[in-house]
């Protein structure tokens, strides 16, 4: 499985592919499960983590915020783990997300949602 930096550096269709279903998915301030997103580009639900962080650290870098906000899983609606440690490695969450509650760790995700609404949507 590639890393997120590899799938940066290639930037193979799959990369645009997802990012351009986000986008779309924002547009209409929507979400997507992992499991659709996957089916998307050939990648089962659990290995989507990286793909989802290479979708945000290029987003991120172009000024805007975590596209990969809309992609939830189906159990709760809400991101994994690995949107909070990304939120934290590309220094858009201050605090590292092992020492916050359930509750902050989803207001920080209802606020990023909502970035990207304003972002994309029509």
């Amino acid at each position: 499985m590639p890393t997120s930096d590899e799938i940066l550096n290639k930037k193979p269709p799959e990369f645009y592919r997802l990012l351009s279903e986000c986008v779309e998915v924002a547009e209409h301030r929507g979400t997507i499960y992992y499991e659709t997103a996957g089916e998307l580009i050939g990648v089962i639900a659990v290995n989507m983590n990286n793909w989802s962080a290479a979708i945000s650290k290029e987003m991120v870098q172009q000024g805007h915020p975590m596209i990969s906000a809309v992609i939830v899983g189906q159990g709760d609606d809400t991101p994994g783990d690995g949107f909070y440690t990304l939120a934290y490695d590309i220094g858009r969450l201050d605090t590292d997300p092992t020492h916050l509650t359930e509750n902050e760790k989803r207001e920080f995700w209802k606020e990023e949602l909502q970035r990207v609404y304003r972002t994309f949507a029509r």
